[in-house]
């Protein structure tokens, strides 16, 4: 009995020890050490928190600026700043996809992605931003009787051109002006993009359609050579891309992959014969480096004649000592994440990889960037040492299309909305935290957009909606040609809102530069918690919007005709001391071949709010007659196949 009952005892000292050491005494201290002085107890790790989370983060060295954002200027100041904003990004690269496609894809085997992109080049030796987008093959077009192997594998394997249209004006009908092309390009042809199939297989003896003919006249130095037969121009591929299908054995290893006996008993394909696959950027980039995360959205630029997709690369990591954790899928997703990084956990992210993609044959090339970061470096060894060219190896050509990435921005606004508190006891208390906005363009979109009118005829009361209490998914930055207060010039940058935590009144607007002078460099406008009324914030800008009947007026006649009306991104812009809201209205009238284009534009500064055909329209509604600046609109629309952009 006595060799039962010391083991017995020893276990039941161990259970009450445990209980007492893991549960009791803890909530002991917790309740009667740490409560009655808890900010006291945890100023100092708060302090730390803070000071590591800014730095794992790349917050750090962001520069506050406290603006009251006067909403009672008077008109002659806000003429004197108009010319500061009438060149606002009017064009939204998330609505405008149709209208790309229907007067820029040219022929019926062309497509454009979903979502635009946004950048930016010299005209005149002026800084342009454009909405810019690849013409891609897109097999998922070809009709029922086109859909063959040869057609799908060995025919249609291409796309053709980079289409561009200046963000901050349209022609008279409210379509992108597409014929003022701000690049030229030697070779256009685009064999690795985010529409191309699986695979094709280049440089068969099948000829390759290349689109309509005169679409690549002077664009075919360098590599492969083009004909032309019933329209229709074809093309040999003679570049570097994809695998040479010069052996039987390579022909049995990719006919066993796809599972397709023509690899193996076609005739068009030779010795000369090059399989393409793994054909999309990020997948191209995440093959070469698979330890990096990539960010969701890879866009096209016209660098040196050529057509490459740059993508940012990410290094995290999840030991960061005493850094705030955040799951990147979370912090990146937005009203318009069609992809977004995933689900894991950090508290440490650098974009320290800048990636490009050649369009034509796909070499991926990888460069270092911005600080050295241990993570890339230790990586970077683990593969070999020589992944990585060294940021002096970009080019000036290229370094003129970088952009600060938008996932990273995305993560850190996450982290500025609570961060940018630096006090240990102001952190505590919670006060004074921020969030990012729901994305008021979706909530409008929901609550107006229905077949029938929904302010009634011209001068009937118009509709609240409440859009500033409705929740949703968050507002997405906007990348655009923006002057900062204080700053000489515009300068292409991504920016964002906040308001206040559970408040929707503006708290602060935060941005961060692209170009080469201050690349990285994030700012943020303050709005003082004392000294008036704040600044109304998106969600209240759109509750104003629904509400004037200026601007049920200017949709009635569109809503009347049963049109679809769809508002676009909504962008906050410094102007005047105070902040003004500009919102672009497309219009897209019933039937399967129209597409939207822009017919109103809605401005808003303090409590005004103003609704023309133009922005500069807007501008002298709410301003004044003499407002300086105005917005292009050109009399006539070009030709769809009069763009310059292949």
């Amino acid at each position: 009995v006595r060799n039962v009952l010391l083991p017995a005892g020893a276990l039941g000292l161990l259970v009450v020890s445990a209980v007492v050491i893991g549960g009791v005494y803890p909530a002991y201290t917790q309740q009667f050490r740490v409560k009655p002085n808890e900010i006291q107890r945890e100023q100092e790790y708060i302090g730390r928190n803070i000071e590591a989370t800014r730095k794992a983060y790349g917050i750090d060295k962001t520069i506050v600026t406290q603006y009251a954002a006067s909403q009672d200027a008077t008109p002659e100041q806000l003429r004197r700043e108009a010319a500061t904003v009438d060149t606002a990004r009017l064009l939204d690269p998330a609505r405008l996809a149709p209208t790309f496609e229907q007067l820029q894809r040219l022929t019926f085997y062309f497509g454009v992605n979903n979502q635009l992109d946004i950048d930016r080049y010299k005209v005149d030796g002026k800084l342009q931003d454009f909405v810019v987008a690849a013409r891609e093959v897109d097999i998922g077009n070809l009709s029922g009787a086109q859909r063959s192997w040869i057609n799908e594998r060995l025919a249609y394997t291409h796309g053709n051109g980079l289409i561009a249209a200046p963000a901050d004006r349209v022609d008279a009908e409210g379509r992108p002006l597409f014929g003022e092309s701000p690049f030229a390009l030697q070779q256009a042809r685009i064999y690795f993009g985010e529409l191309s199939p699986s695979y094709s297989i280049a440089n068969t003896k099948q000829p390759e359609i290349d689109g309509p003919v005169g679409l690549a006249e002077g664009r075919t130095s360098g590599a492969g050579s083009a004909t032309g037969t019933d329209n229709q121009a074809t093309f040999n591929y003679d570049g570097k891309g994809g695998v040479q299908l010069s052996s039987l054995g390579r022909k049995i290893a990719y006919a066993l992959k796809y599972r397709e006996p023509n690899l193996l008993l076609s005739d068009a394909i030779t010795s000369d014969s090059r399989l393409m696959y793994i054909r999309e950027p990020r997948a191209r980039v995440q093959k070469v480096a698979p330890f990096l995360q990539l960010d969701s959205d890879p866009y096209p630029a016209a660098v040196n004649g050529r057509i490459v997709w740059i993508v940012d690369g990410y290094t995290t990591s999840s030991g960061y000592p005493y850094a705030q954790s955040t799951v990147l899928g979370n912090a990146t997703a937005d009203s318009q994440s069609t992809q977004r990084l995933p689900q894991e956990q950090v508290n440490y992210i650098r974009n320290s990889v800048k990636a490009t993609v050649d369009a034509y044959d796909g070499t991926v090339t990888l460069y270092q960037f911005g600080d050295p970061d241990p993570v890339l470096q230790s990586w970077n060894k683990a593969f070999g040492g020589n992944l990585l060219k060294p940021e002096s190896a970009i080019s000036p050509e290229l370094r003129a299309h970088l952009r600060y990435p938008e996932d990273l921005f995305k993560v850190q606004r996450q982290l500025l909305s609570q961060y940018h508190v630096t006090d240990p006891r102001e952190f505590f208390s919670r006060e004074d935290f921020w969030q990012v906005p729901a994305d008021p363009a979706q909530a409008l979109n929901d609550a107006t957009n229905v077949p029938a009118p929904v302010v009634g005829a011209p001068g009937a009361p118009a509709a609240q909606q409440g859009i500033a209490e409705r929740g949703g998914p968050d507002q997405p930055p906007f990348y655009s040609l923006l002057q900062f207060p204080g700053q000489a010039g515009r300068r292409f940058q991504l920016s964002t809102s906040f308001t206040g935590l559970n408040r929707p009144n503006l708290a602060a607007f935060a941005s961060v530069s692209s170009d080469l002078e201050d690349y990285g460099q994030l700012r943020i406008l303050q709005i003082p918690r004392s000294g008036g009324t704040p600044p109304n914030g998106p969600g209240q800008v759109a509750n104003q919007f629904v509400s004037e009947q200026v601007v049920a007026d200017a949709l009635f006649p569109f809503r009347q005709n049963r049109a679809t009306v769809t508002f676009g991104n909504l962008l906050t812009l410094p102007a005047g001391g105070g902040l003004l809201y500009v919102q672009p209205v497309f219009v897209r009238a019933q039937g399967g071949e129209s597409f939207p284009t822009l017919q109103r534009v809605l401005v808003s500064y303090g409590n005004q709010v103003a609704a023309n055909t133009t922005l500069a329209g807007s501008l002298r509604d709410l301003f004044g007659a003499s407002t300086a600046g105005a917005t292009p609109t050109p009399t006539a629309t070009p030709s769809p196949g009069a763009t310059a952009s292949p």
